[in-house]
């Protein structure tokens, strides 16, 4: 089995350079189901690659190829983001309320938990709070 490569916090899907892989028309069609469905939109997945991508990053973590991350950002919303734990297998929801609270709903806590540290580092949700007025120290 191949070392795992290292730890990749930010998701795949942020690099700038893409390769294009073919997969069966069935399997898209599916895909294209799927992304209709609540669920999807639920998971942050609104295209076909976003979906491949996650799938490639999960099969890649549980082959070895990757080191499993702890956190995913799985959606953010108007006041609250959702974030995938993998070691707890759960999703914690972060409620967030101005000037500058964050409420753990897994942890039950303000501003002090991981899931709260990790949504905050996350530009994907701290660029829309700070559009909200929401201070992020």
């Amino acid at each position: 089995m191949k070392e795992p490569s290292e730890s990749h916090e930010r998701n795949m899907d942020d690099s700038t350079a893409y390769a294009t892989v073919k997969i069966p028309a069935r399997l898209a069609s599916l895909i294209d189901e799927y992304l209709r469905t609540d669920d999807a939109a639920i998971r942050g997945h609104r295209s076909r690659s976003s979906v491949v991508v996650d799938a490639l990053i999960e099969f890649m973590e549980s082959h070895g190829y990757l080191q499993r991350r702890r956190y995913t950002h799985i959606n953010t919303y108007d006041d609250f983001a959702l974030i995938r734990d993998h070691q707890l297998n759960t999703t914690a929801c972060i409620r967030f309320s101005l000037p500058d609270k964050a409420y753990c709903e897994l942890c039950e806590t303000w501003n002090i938990c991981d899931h709260v540290r990790y949504a905050l580092e996350q530009e994907k949700i701290r660029k829309p709070l700070a559009s909200a007025g929401f201070r992020i120290s």
